[in-house]
C-alpha cells in the first residue's frame, strides 16, 4: 500500500503484490475496523450535462448508463443537474422538479447575481 489505496486506480497498475498479501490484508483490516456501512438515502451530484472541465467528464452515454443504473436502484436518491433538454429526456422516468438559484462562489459579482436553473431528479 504505497499511496494510501488498496490496489485501485482509474489508470495504471494496481498496488496488489502477492508477496506482501498478508500485510496488505492486515492493513485493510485495521483501516476498516471502525467503518460502518449504512443503507440510507443518497444524494447524487454528477457533472453538469454538456459542460467540460471536470476532473472526470461525463459524456451523453455516461448519463444514459447512470439513468439505467438508477432505474434498478432499490433505495431512494436525489440528484441535481443543470436544466438541459437532454437531461429531462434521459431522466424522464423519474420525478423532475426545476429549481432556481444563484451561485454564491462565482466571480465576477455580476455572475453571482444571475439566476440559474437546475433540476432535482428523484425516485420517490
Amino acid at each position: 500500500m504505497k499511496d494510501g489505496t488498496f490496489g485501485y486506480h482509474i489508470t495504471g497498475k494496481p498496488n496488489l503484490n502477492l508477496l506482501d498479501l498478508e500485510e496488505t490484508v492486515l492493513n485493510i483490516h485495521w483501516r476498516l475496523a471502525r467503518v460502518t456501512i449504512q443503507n440510507l438515502h443518497y444524494y447524487l451530484d454528477p457533472p453538469y450535462y454538456g459542460i467540460k472541465g471536470y476532473r472526470l467528464n461525463f459524456e451523453s452515454p455516461d448519463f444514459d448508463a447512470l439513468a439505467a443504473a438508477l432505474e434498478g436502484l432499490k433505495g431512494s436518491f436525489l440528484m441535481s443537474l443543470n436544466d438541459h433538454p437532454e437531461v429531462r429526456r434521459i431522466f424522464a422516468k423519474f420525478q423532475i422538479n426545476r429549481v432556481s438559484l444563484r451561485y454564491s462562489c462565482m466571480r465576477p459579482a455580476a455572475d453571482r447575481a444571475k439566476e440559474r436553473g437546475e433540476v432535482l431528479i428523484r425516485n420517490y
